[in-house]
């Protein structure tokens, strides 16, 4: 009576660990390498236009041509013309009235 259970438990269980060994990468032969890559001259045109562009802009900074960054703007109140709300209210009339069906 006991067998069944204990047997259906040790092989869930054995799949379980299996799934998890395979999903590692156990056993799956030997590891590779990572070999970089070598620098080009187009890498180093980059990397000297980032730290040019980055110099640039604190000097922009610094000198105030670049504004503050404000990140909450005001918003205006709307200006809304009476006449043209007025339009727009009486197309809702036909919503007022009793149903009809």
């Amino acid at each position: 009576m006991l067998g069944a259970p204990v047997v259906l438990t040790a092989v869930e269980s054995s799949i379980t660990l299996a799934e998890a060994m395979e999903a590692r990468g156990w056993g799956s032969g030997p590891r590779t390498r990572y070999l970089a890559a070598p620098r080009t001259w187009l890498d180093l045109a980059v990397a000297a236009g980032a730290l040019l562009g980055g110099a640039a802009f604190l000097v922009l900074r610094a000198s105030g041509a670049v504004p503050d960054w404000y990140p909450f703007p005001a918003i205006p109140p709307l200006s809304v013309n009476p006449a043209a709300l007025a339009c727009c209210l009486v197309l809702i009339l036909p919503s007022l009235g009793p149903a009809s069906r």
